[in-house]
């Protein structure tokens, strides 16, 4: 307004559109850098590269993992040198609950199939109902979430359902993977998705039950 027209509001009613211009001016703002940060958080369906986010939580699994587990990542946990890229590729087919229960049925005898059986259902019921999301909301198949949970299923049905004797060794393997687990309960690292109940989270509790 002029300097005339300013004059004939009232100070309160100036006050106020001066109040909410400057409102409309930080949700823009709010509102740009939401799309800046979903811009530099895409892949480049070229290159496929890790987003920033996913390599942010790569790393924080590297950490977890040598502080828990052991210093040497598994070679699915692994990235290429640049840690643009994971070194594992990843199937549709490696969600598939037949698959790994299979694996358990003929190549292992146990003291802790049970455990074993339940840990594999319920991280394959987790990644095909990811996958089955809206592609926003789906994530990527080597992303890091479906690489960790790879990974716990490959632990599970080469260590974990072998075991027959419940020595000191085997037990204190038991208590650090519990512990990566808990790690991994991080909501500040893999954050909810907003189409569906069955979360990482969940997931992962659902996980550290039978390892207790």
């Amino acid at each position: 307004p002029s300097g005339t027209e300013m004059e004939s509001l009232p100070g309160g009613v100036y006050g106020a559109s001066v109040v909410a211009a400057g409102s409309q001016v930080m949700d823009a703002f709010r509102n740009g850098a939401r799309l800046i940060h979903r811009a530099t958080d895409f892949r480049i369906p070229i290159l496929n590269h890790y987003t920033d986010t996913e390599k942010k939580q790569m790393r924080y699994v590297h950490e977890e993992f040598r502080a828990r587990i052991e210093t040497e990542l598994p070679p699915t946990l692994r990235m290429n040198p640049a840690f643009k890229v994971p070194a594992t590729k990843m199937e549709e087919a490696d969600f598939s609950p037949a698959l790994w229960q299979n694996k358990l049925s003929t190549d292992s005898k146990g003291l802790l199939i049970d455990q074993c059986r339940a840990i594999v259902k319920f991280t394959c019921n987790y990644q095909r109902s990811r996958r089955s999301r809206m592609p926003g909301e789906r994530g990527h198949l080597n992303d890091p979430t479906n690489l960790v949970l790879h990974e716990l299923r490959l632990w599970v049905v080469t260590d974990l359902a072998h075991c027959r004797d419940y020595n000191e060794k085997f037990l204190q393997s038991v208590v650090a993977r519990k512990r990566f687990v808990e790690s991994l309960m991080n909501l500040e690292v893999f954050p909810p998705g907003r189409a569906s109940s069955i979360t990482m989270l969940s997931t992962l509790t659902q996980v550290h039950v039978p390892l207790s």
